[in-house]
């Protein structure tokens, strides 16, 4: 998968009671595969890991000239959380 001059901004991940429970604000890659992100920005995406991005089970991205500003997490990974599993 490409994503190439993109935003996303303002993407809240909820699950259950409305609270921030969820993974990747704005993107959840799950899918073991290879993916770029270029020249994209990420801003205000809230998730309980991986506010900006939540990479599951090692899938290989590469971020290039993309900036994460104001993502927050309120467990891991404010812009970015890698789960090794």
């Amino acid at each position: 998968m490409y994503i190439i001059n993109s935003s996303f901004s303002n993407s809240p991940s909820y699950i259950g009671d409305g609270g921030f429970s969820g993974h990747g604000g704005a993107i959840f890659f799950n899918t073991n595969s290879k993916s770029n992100i270029s020249n994209s920005n990420f801003t205000n995406n809230i998730a309980s890991e991986g506010g900006g991005i939540f990479i599951n089970n090692g899938d290989d991205l590469t971020i290039n000239d993309s900036i994460f500003s104001d993502n927050f997490a309120n467990v891991n990974g404010g812009a970015v959380f890698l789960n090794p599993n």
